[in-house]
């Protein structure tokens, strides 16, 4: 076994399991949390075996009774592998100047560990030290499971020791539900619901899997969804209580380190998003815009304008992006044929989030002038055809699930009315209103709670019959 101290020196290698006489001296054990807490400080971590071991179990549900015996002897010191080998690592400075918060993070190097150890208990040890000793990439092979249905969530409950990976259209995997099968069996089928409504522009810009990127001339800006899905089973019976969501904002970082950042008011970028749309209104023919188009790049900039709004910064950097829980709000939804008390169900746990990148921009030419958009005046008052079609917006589509490309609002409607099913209701977590995707995309993932008790009780989720 290599030296498993990290190369900050703040993690050392467990020591030799201690005597029994040893053991009872022992006090309480390290809990994962606290161990996380001193790397952050720098602080030396010492573990005994049994104190992984205890990590293991109670933290990670690692189940011993079914572990082989050569892999219950390497399995913790595997776990201070891979805690070594954690990539989170690198974002120290991003939680020390309070970009990201300690609960997200500590909860991404968790689900991390219980990949990790699902991976190393499905592939048994001597495959995973075959990895090792040949140096090959155990995190580009775990990295292609990341997407499986059985994950870590903020929920009361053991997670199974395994992971359930299925493959398939967009509309197959959004249909799915399990039911029971002869003999104590799972069956998973398909129950297809037609998504026979057309999304709206405004529904559509905070929809799952959709990007939409704005540009001109002088401004370029792009909002992505990134909706974070947490899948699991449970029994119908069982009921899971959720933890409160706390807004959040999760990532700020620089798009390009080689070019240089300007900070604007979200007064100078709504005001310039308003000049800007009534020269499109004012030289439509020229331009060749239709009624539609001019009215999708007005709601884009409203949902642009608002999401900084939300994040209560009152300003906007150029070359930046920002991953912020819009809304402020999660919700889950289960999916179930109830054949019996304790039919299966597959639940799912949803934080709304979404990845605002900001560019460039470069319209504001002086804020203390009385034409400070100098670029959108010489277009205003011009005659010229060339002028005035230099200032024409692009908008371009993404499903971000399919990886395709639109470049008209009809095409990625049809693409999702085509090739995915519709998105079923979901249930907020604080008050358990449900509401239809549609509807609360609209809303931007927000909604005022009806029927939350005075205490802010979490919601408790329960399977629910089709």
């Amino acid at each position: 076994m290599e030296d498993s101290t990290l190369a900050a020196e703040t993690l050392t290698e467990p020591v030799a399991a201690a005597s029994s006489e040893e053991k009872a001296d022992v006090k309480d054990f390290i809990t994962l949390e606290e161990c996380f807490k001193r790397i952050v400080r720098g602080d030396p971590v010492e573990f005994e075996v049994e104190n992984l071991n205890n990590i293991l179990r109670r933290e990670l549900q690692v189940n011993f009774y079914y572990l082989k015996p050569r892999l219950k002897s390497i399995i913790p010191f595997m776990l201070v592998h891979f805690i070594k080998c954690w990539p989170g690592w690198h974002k120290s400075n991003n939680y020390l100047s309070k970009q990201i918060t300690f609960d997200n993070w500590f909860a991404k190097f968790k689900e991390y560990l219980v990949f990790k150890m699902n991976y190393l208990i499905k592939n048994d040890y001597e495959k995973v030290q075959n990895l090792l000793k040949s140096n090959q990439p155990i995190d580009d092979i775990l990295f292609k499971i990341d997407n499986s249905t059985q994950m870590d969530i903020p929920a009361e409950k053991c997670i199974a020791p395994y992971s359930i990976c299925i493959q398939g259209l967009p509309k197959m995997l959004n249909s799915l539900v399990f039911c029971e099968g002869l003999k104590d069996s799972i069956m998973v089928k398909e129950y297809k619901i037609s998504m026979e409504n057309d999304i709206k522009t405004k529904q559509l810009l905070n929809w799952p899997h959709v990007e939409v990127e704005f540009s001109c001339k002088e401004l370029r800006f792009k909002r992505r969804n990134v909706h974070d899905f947490k899948r699991f089973l449970m029994v119908s019976s069982e009921k899971i209580a959720f933890k409160k969501t706390e807004p959040f904002i999760e990532e700020v970082d620089i798009i390009d380190e080689s070019i240089d950042r300007t900070v604007y008011t979200i007064n100078t970028l709504r005001e310039y998003c308003d000049t800007y749309v009534q020269i499109l209104k004012k030289h439509q023919e020229t331009m060749e815009l239709t009624d539609e188009y001019i009215a999708d790049t007005e709601a884009l900039f409203g949902e642009f304008i608002r999401d900084i709004e939300e994040l209560d910064m009152n300003s906007m950097a150029t070359n930046t992006f920002v991953v912020f829980n819009i809304g402020q709000c999660g919700y889950a939804r289960n999916k179930t044929v109830r054949t019996s008390t304790h039919a299966v169900c597959f639940a799912e746990s949803i934080t709304p989030k979404l990845n605002l990148a900001l560019f460039s921009f470069t319209g504001l030419m002086d804020e203390n002038s009385d034409t400070p958009f100098q670029g959108l005046q010489d277009v205003s008052d011009s005659t010229d055809k060339e002028l005035i079609k230099s200032l024409t917006p692009t908008l371009k589509y993404r499903c971000t699930f399919c990886e395709k490309r639109f470049y008209k609002k009809t095409d990625i409607t049809e693409h999702f009315k085509a090739k995915h099913c519709v998105e079923q209701p979901v249930l907020c977590f604080k008050c358990k209103l449900q509401m239809d995707v549609p509807t609360i995309c609209e809303m931007r993932w927000s909604h005022s709670c009806q029927g939350k008790d005075k205490n802010g009780s979490p919601a408790e989720v329960s399977g629910s019959k089709r």
